[in-house]
């Protein structure tokens, strides 16, 4: 528990050398406005966080990454992997969600 609570509070710059917070508990957590290209959040619990005008692009946010009751108001998901992602409750309010081009989607398969 105490690895939780330590990832929870790490400054963005240090999430992005860690890359990934694949399965930890981040219930809660406040990332409002933050630059989060490409983390992987995946089956991440994400309970009432906060997102709010966040850039997840490119996250992966894949295998039961719950976002239950997550503030995702003007959050940048261009490209984020959402598959089987619980957003029950989630506010998407003026979220971005474009979805990648097929090329990008092929491209993906590759690596």
């Amino acid at each position: 528990k105490a690895i939780l609570v330590a990832v929870a509070s790490l400054s963005v710059s240090t999430l992005r050398a860690i890359a990934s917070l694949e399965g930890t508990q981040l219930q809660d957590h406040v990332f409002a406005g933050q630059d989060l290209n490409g983390i992987n959040f995946k089956g991440t619990n994400l309970v009432k966080t906060d997102f709010t005008g966040a850039n997840l692009a490119n996250a992966n946010l894949t295998k039961s990454a719950n976002l239950t009751s997550a503030n995702l108001t003007s959050a940048n998901l261009t490209r984020a992997n959402l598959t089987s992602a619980n957003l029950t409750s989630a506010n998407l309010t003026s979220a971005n969600l474009t979805r990648p081009t097929s090329q990008e989607l092929i491209w993906r398969m590759l690596i």
